[in-house]
């Protein structure tokens, strides 16, 4: 979790350009405690920051920001690709020379030789950067696939700024942080603020699978240019065929594990120690159960408690780890201890983001921290194999609704209103002794009020949007607002009838 940093068409002497560079990194060195550096071209109006966490090669040759063996590359860099040890053998087979052994080094020769989009398309990893082109006097900006590793950027008084984080943009000459209204619409909707969008005006987040390049014209323009994607999932499933597999049940569990064993397997390459989060759930027992197939030690795993039946996991985590055999270590945490850690989270996120694991999820990093650099967790499970009930309930909603005429939807809809979610809660609990178990509900008051929203609606589209949204009109309470992302017939929200 290294903080990178970037200025472009800066101005003043280098004594001074070195100064605001070192500050943007200044505040970003609790993502990288172990160094920190910087890099100018100070003819060209460019400087690089850094702030390291080291990872692999913790010699001073990992250290950045780093030029590229032919010079012309400059780079800061957060992130890792994972593949980087087959691309080394190829790169040197090519002639390139090595001095260390660091990604970021592989990263630069696999640009210099084959450019930063060819380049980007064999990394396998999580990366953000801000790449110097000394040759052509462009800065190029790259976020991975999934937008693992956060990138910002915002336009002020001609110059380009770029950082991990907000709080980098804090104190900058020129720079005020004014409210995004529109961004904070859109935060009520999703409980977070989707890319492009940024919670302070004039401030972006590269979307995942992009890349900005942006040179001196533009800038004295005072224009930034669209980003473009390197990489989309939909064109991924198309190159291969339609993504169908076409074994059997077992071939698939085989295949499956194949897979997940490999992406485990090159994420435990480390020069430091590693270990994992581990709740209990299917993710992560899986993640840990593939990480201790292939370690030749007790992998280390780390959960919180809770001293409250119905919300801790941990007696689960520990009974995973004993079968798997790790080196488990949990952490109780009291209701206090919990609360405390609240006024703590705006430091932590920069934007508000209203996911209530971010607590434990705070908490465990820290217990893990005293022991290890790197921590794997089961992140992205959910998203991948479908594990939000949104994912299918959307489109089960839309077959039911198409059907049901409009009378038949006014009448059912004005029914599940009349009563408030709790008043529903309570008329339920009186049958449910009475119900089998497949009619047993969570929370029925409030799905009811769920099912009367979608009720009016007329396409799929917009029956999965009112599923995801938290706030369904926030516009008309964010004064000022006009909420980005609203707009259902976008190609990217199609879903097929």
């Amino acid at each position: 979790m290294c903080g990178i940093a970037a200025i472009f068409h800066g101005s003043g002497s280098e004594a001074a350009f070195l100064a605001e560079i070192d500050g943007m990194v200044s505040r970003l060195r609790h993502r990288g405690p172990d160094a920190r550096g910087t890099w100018t071209d100070a003819a060209a109006g460019v400087a690089l920051g850094h702030a390291r966490l080291s990872i692999l090669d913790l010699s001073e040759a990992g250290s950045q920001p780093m030029v590229s063996g032919c010079g012309r590359w400059a780079i800061s860099y957060n992130g890792e690709v994972y593949n980087f040890a087959d691309l080394k053998k190829e790169l040197a087979e090519r002639g390139h020379a090595f001095r260390g052994n660091s990604d970021t080094e592989v990263a630069l020769a696999a640009i210099a030789e084959w450019g930063v989009e060819k380049a980007l398309g064999r990394f396998v990893g999580m990366f953000a950067f801000a790449l110097w082109d000394r040759q052509e006097r462009r800065l190029w900006l790259g976020r991975d696939r999934l937008g693992i590793k956060p990138l910002y950027y915002g336009l002020f008084g001609g110059r380009l700024l770029v950082a991990s984080e907000l709080k980098a943009f804090r104190g900058l000459p020129g720079v005020d942080l004014a409210i995004n209204r529109d961004a904070l619409a859109a935060f009520f909707r999703h409980n977070c603020i989707p890319a492009p969008h940024c919670v302070y005006e004039n401030l972006h987040k590269l979307r995942p699978g992009h890349l900005l390049c942006i040179n001196r014209e533009d800038l004295d323009n005072r224009q930034v240019p669209d980003s473009r994607p390197f990489w989309s999932a939909r064109d991924a499933v198309a190159t291969r065929g339609g993504g169908v597999f076409t074994g059997g049940p077992e071939q698939a569990v085989e295949a499956l594990e194949e897979v997940l064993s490999e992406a485990v397997g090159c994420r435990m390459i480390a020069d430091v120690p590693l270990g994992a989060f581990l709740s209990g759930g299917i993710d992560s027992s899986t993640v840990a159960a593939l990480m201790q197939a292939q370690s030749g030690r007790p992998v280390k795993t780390f959960s919180i408690g809770f001293d409250r039946e119905g919300y801790n996991e941990a007696t689960h985590a520990a009974a995973v780890a004993r079968h798997l055999g790790t080196e488990h270590s949990e952490l109780y945490v009291t209701e206090q201890e919990a609360q405390a850690v609240i006024p703590e989270l705006p430091v932590c996120y920069d934007e508000p983001f209203a996911d209530s694991s971010q607590i434990p999820t705070l908490l465990v990093s820290r217990l893990a921290r005293r022991e290890v650099t790197v921590a794997l967790s089961g992140d992205g499970g959910d998203e991948l194999f479908c594990g939000y009930n949104r994912y299918h309930a959307g489109w089960k909603a839309w077959q039911r609704l198409r059907s049901l005429p409009g009378p038949g939807r006014r009448l059912l809809q004005g029914l599940l209103t009349s009563r408030s979610p709790e008043q529903w809660d309570r008329l339920y609990a009186r049958v449910e002794p009475a119900l089998p178990e497949s009619l047993r509900l969570r929370l029925p008051g409030n799905k009811a009020h769920k099912m009367a929203a979608l009720l009016p609606l007329s396409t799929p589209q917009e029956v999965y949007r009112s599923l995801v949204s938290h706030w369904k009109d926030p516009a008309a309470f964010v004064i000022g607002a006009n909420e980005p992302l609203t707009n259902v017939t976008d190609p990217a929200m199609q879903l097929d009838e």
